[in-house]
């Protein structure tokens, strides 16, 4: 049991953590939201996201050599950027650049079903227009719209957070003691009420929004984390090409595909960079990134650099335990990996986390607002004498923490069964903010 002197110290980290970090966090709840649907999003029709008519030279089955050769008679004056297997081959986007650009930004992306082999939709970004909302929302959650040193702050203010969670979880112990979960009191000063809903909402969400920070702090140092794991091995890889020309012709794009499945069994091309465009580090190799073929590994990839005019495999980025950990960073933080009812879920918390925030701030805000004296005969409505034991204080926090963690794991698992435990472990801590919300509610009436 912790004296009055640790929960000192405690109060005084929670208080100040909270204060340097809380409206940053709150612009990445609300920013969040609908970066969740993103996908769903983008596949709502608009005028940068139209169909198209039927490409020639595009029969169904159709091979990536054929996709080249419909977009390179249909697009004679650019070229391809990339090529993207998207969503366990349902569809796959190429990125196309002008040929004679001097930048290698993006002009426009194509999709193919591969249920049709046909492109169902061209988007056409256009400055300053239309989606440039979107893309300022992702902008502001990913880096603040200001670059490396955005995501710089961003991390800090994770870690921030963090800390300001484990402080937070410290002192709900010893501030429960005489209440039991979930009261707000409507009795007594109004920053009681504010603060008793934040305590609440705070230890409903805590796994969750711990496992979306954390994670959110891992994905704001990708960048260099990824250059400390893949730039040695792809720099020595480089050497014997110093010096040699730059290849004029390169091997067709579905042998690529067909080497990577021949040499990495239990692999998948999931992107493909071609030779000499941003994004490669070498102007002499297609640029591959692999994922695995279960549930659980399709959130690892593996870096692979394939010899743009023989073919060979020139190296494979073996992937350090740490880049393990980065590669299940995004889905935990997103959660696009169980479903729409995961997205919706993940959704609800946010909100909760946004209510936590919110409350937090308002509480610290009327702090000094002056008290009105209870009435005797009500003091003890306020503020019940017995103290709780470790399992009132505890109970609920402990079985919702553990269904919590249950729900964030399955959907990773597998699917089917899985995301069906996932969902309903995960709706534990909605449900129970709701009921209890709802007792509340009901008790002022």
């Amino acid at each position: 049991m912790m004296n009055i002197k640790h929960i000192k110290v405690w109060y005084v980290a929670h208080k100040w953590t909270s204060l340097m970090c809380a409206i940053f966090l709150l612009l990445m709840c609300i920013t969040g939201l609908p970066l969740i649907f993103l996908q769903e999003i983008n596949a709502l029709p608009s005028e940068y996201n139209q169909p198209v008519p039927k490409m020639s030279n595009n029969n169904y089955p159709v091979r990536s050599d054929q996709m080249v050769a419909a977009i390179q008679e249909n697009y004679p004056n650019e070229k391809i950027h990339y090529v993207h297997f998207e969503d366990e081959r349902k569809s796959i986007i190429w990125g196309l650049i002008p040929s004679d650009a001097e930048g290698n930004n993006v002009s426009h992306t194509l999709i193919f079903k591969t249920s049709t082999a046909q492109v169902s939709e061209e988007v056409k970004p256009i400055a300053g227009q239309g989606s440039d909302f979107l893309e300022g929302v992702k902008g502001l959650h990913y880096n603040l719209l200001a670059g490396a040193a955005g995501e710089l702050i961003l991390a800090v203010m994770g870690l921030l957070f963090l800390v300001a969670l484990l402080s937070g979880m410290m002192l709900y112990g010893p501030f429960s003691k005489r209440l039991p979960f979930g009261t707000i009191r409507k009795l007594g000063s109004p920053r009681h009420k504010w603060m008793d809903l934040h305590k609440f909402l705070g230890v409903v969400v805590l796994i969750w929004i711990t496992v979306v920070s954390l994670t959110g702090v891992l994905l704001a140092m990708r960048y260099p984390i990824y250059n400390l794991w893949s730039k040695p091995v792809i720099d020595t890889a480089l050497l014997s090409y110093q010096g040699k020309p730059l290849p004029e012709k390169v091997i067709s794009l579905q042998k690529v595909v067909n080497m990577i499945h021949r040499k990495l069994p239990g692999s998948r091309v999931e992107m493909i960079i071609y030779p000499d465009v941003l994004g490669n580090p070498s102007p002499y190799h297609y640029y591959v990134w692999t994922q695995g073929i279960t549930p659980l590994t399709e959130h690892l990839y593996t870096p692979v650099l394939v010899d743009a005019t023989t073919g060979q495999l020139t190296a494979v980025v073996k992937r350090p335990w740490y880049a393990s950990v980065l590669g299940f960073a995004s889905p935990l933080h997103v959660g696009n990996y169980g479903g729409l009812p995961l997205k919706i879920l993940w959704a609800l918390l946010d909100l909760l986390t946004i209510g936590m925030l919110v409350s937090g701030i308002y509480g610290w805000v009327i702090r000094n607002k002056k008290n009105v004296p209870l009435p005797v005969q009500e003091q003890h409505i306020a503020m019940p004498h017995y103290p709780n034991s470790f399992r009132q204080i505890w109970g609920f926090p402990i079985v919702i923490g553990i269904m919590t963690t249950i729900g964030l794991v399955s959907s990773l698992v597998g699917t089917g069964i899985w995301h069906w435990i996932s969902w309903i472990a995960l709706a534990l801590p909605i449900v129970t903010a709701a009921w209890f919300g709802f007792i509340n509610w009901k008790d002022r009436r």
